[in-house]
């Protein structure tokens, strides 16, 4: 009960990731605002799991690439908790084009929804948290926070200025009681991803690349985001923590030079 009574707004939490911080947040005592655009279903099942242990669960639909509803929705929630502890930036899309072939549209839709959401969501909730001095926000980046993959230039370039945006408000906000953090997945199984992960080829591959072995899950996100919010992390600031089994401690080699079987 690292964060028992404190406030917490989760965005993209109703499923996958998302879901699975706000369960161990409220595991952790905390009162959960879900953030979420579809899947109706999935986000009332998240929001009742939450009030079955005893902790409240404010449900909001929001566009997040519309700064106007953002707005309104972030001025709800800290009206209706009375007070916001802690932020989740975990809403983000993901569209695979290559370079060539990647349109202004895709661009703009990844860049307003992983980066100028987290921006503003944060801006918000840091106002409301610096007049009280205490705060902790977290913004979910990735692996390719740090490292490239093809097919996707707009996600790389939007989580690695996540990654930044993490440095350069902990800097100005560490002052003010806030501590700002990132945590960076690297494979995790989630309902997204599983069709595609349930192959005994696919997951003996992915596995393969892992130091440890194994396919996260995002129960390894969600212990990483409560140890953050907690006090035990209070020295913690300005991080882009890669929670991905050592994938990216790694170059690739070739099969000569692998001695890790």
């Amino acid at each position: 009960m690292r964060l028992k009574d404190r406030n917490c707004l989760v965005t993209g939490s109703n499923r996958g990731i998302g879901a699975g911080i706000a369960l161990r947040l409220a595991d952790e005592g905390a009162n959960v605002a879900l953030v979420y655009l579809e899947g109706d279903l999935e986000v009332e099942s998240v929001a009742t799991q939450i009030r079955h242990r005893g902790r409240t669960a404010l449900v909001f639909r929001t566009d997040l690439r519309d700064p106007q509803a953002l707005h309104a929705m972030m001025t709800q929630v800290i009206a209706e908790f009375g007070d916001l502890h802690l932020l989740v930036n975990n809403a983000g899309i993901g569209l695979f084009a290559p370079f060539l072939e990647t349109s202004l549209e895709a661009w703009n839709d990844t860049i307003n929804t992983n980066l100028r959401a987290a921006f503003l969501c944060s801006q918000i909730a840091a106002r409301h948290m610096a007049e009280r001095k205490f705060g902790r926000i977290v913004h979910i980046t990735s692996t390719l926070s740090q490292v490239a993959a093809p097919n996707l230039a707009p996600y790389c370039a939007s989580k690695a200025a996540l990654a930044m945006l993490t440095k350069a408000m902990a800097a100005e906000l560490g002052p003010l009681g806030i501590r700002v953090n990132a945590v960076g997945p690297g494979t995790i199984r989630t309902q997204l991803n599983a069709a595609l992960l349930d192959t005994d080829e696919m997951e003996a591959r992915e596995a393969a690349l892992i130091p440890t072995r194994r396919i996260g899950h995002s129960d390894d996100i969600a212990a990483m985001v409560a140890f953050l919010a907690s006090d035990e992390a209070d020295q913690i600031n300005g991080q882009n923590i890669l929670v991905d089994g050592g994938l990216t401690a790694l170059s690739p080699q070739p099969p000569y030079l692998n001695a890790n079987k």
